[in-house]
């Protein structure tokens, strides 16, 4: 039998030769792939509590122009944080109360004991806190009010 003859009745499958060549491929391509995710992931999951947190401040302005009266944005620990309808400085009702560190792991949230306070006019209220800080890993980033009340992501 020649060598053409035994090609043409060779069972159909893969050599073991190739199967280990792709497997290592295969590694390579994670080992290159798997870090870039984790940082992606890291990445995403700061950009998702920095949401919350100016959904949250834009909800405080909201609020105190509802209801008529100064809504505050509180900063209780670095990881947790509270809306709250104000008589004078002192809050009279809790409208929202989150523990961001519980649904975002490892984030915080700087300076604590930071008030940020709107007017009924949705204005940032004078001596108020303008700029926190969101902080996950080695990501930082910041959020920012003006004056007129307008919450912008980063420095202002």
């Amino acid at each position: 039998m020649n060598r053409a003859h035994l090609l043409r009745h060779r069972s159909g499958g893969y050599t073991l030769v190739e199967l280990l060549t792709v497997i290592v491929i295969a590694g390579i391509i994670a080992s290159i792939a798997v870090p870039r995710m984790s940082n992606f992931i890291r990445h995403l999951s700061s950009r998702s509590a920095m949401s919350q947190v100016v959904s949250d401040l834009t909800l405080a302005r909201t609020q105190a122009v509802r209801e008529g009266r100064t809504v505050s944005f509180r900063v209780i620990t670095a990881g947790s944080y509270q809306v709250t309808l104000d008589q004078g400085a002192n809050p009279i009702r809790t409208i929202k109360t989150v523990d961001i560190s519980g649904s975002q792991k490892n984030v915080s949230l700087s300076p604590t004991g930071t008030s940020i306070s709107f007017d009924p006019r949705g204005m940032l209220r004078p001596g108020s806190a303008a700029q926190l800080v969101v902080t996950r890993g080695g990501l930082t980033d910041s959020v920012s009010v003006s004056a007129v009340g307008r919450v912008y992501r980063g420095g202002n």
